[in-house]
């Protein structure tokens, strides 16, 4: 007799416009940027995490040994044998940076205007500001959660 399987219909993630397009990216990044790490930038609007599935799914179905990384509004393309450079910061970076943003304003800040003005992480500024407070080159005032600080 015979048997029968069941396999269940997964939508692919691009249209076959898109898949071509995206083939066509992959290759040329691939031939074109052997000593290099090819980066897409990313419009603030688009979801990252979407494209970043749909560069996936077209390389794997085309067989191209690809990681891609999200970053802030950026992704990048790893291929096989490449080695990318680590850009995040370290908690001293930041501070340096934290501080030397709070001697220029000459104000007191919150938290959050501090990483707004700075393009960094709330989590990143907050690590900062825990080490200078720590070295008493900063000073908190306030409670919770309305907590400022200022340079000495």
């Amino acid at each position: 007799m015979f048997e029968i399987t069941y396999v269940q219909r997964v939508k692919a993630p691009v249209s076959s416009e898109e898949y071509e397009k995206i083939k066509k990216m992959l290759l040329d990044a691939q031939s074109k940027f052997k000593d290099y790490i090819p980066t897409i930038e990313l419009e603030k609007s688009k979801a990252s995490a979407k494209i970043k599935n749909q560069i996936q799914y077209v390389a794997d179905q085309e067989g191209i040994n690809v990681k891609v990384t999200r970053r802030k509004n950026q992704l990048l393309l790893k291929f096989s044998g490449q080695k990318v450079k680590s850009t995040r910061m370290s908690d001293d970076d930041a501070a340096e940076i934290v501080l030397n943003h709070m001697k220029k304003e000459g104000k007191i800040f919150a938290r959050g205007e501090l990483a707004k003005a700075l393009d960094m992480t709330p989590v990143k500024v907050s690590r900062a500001l825990k080490l200078l407070v720590g070295k008493k080159k900063v000073v908190s005032e306030g409670n919770m959660p309305k907590i400022k600080y200022r340079a000495k």
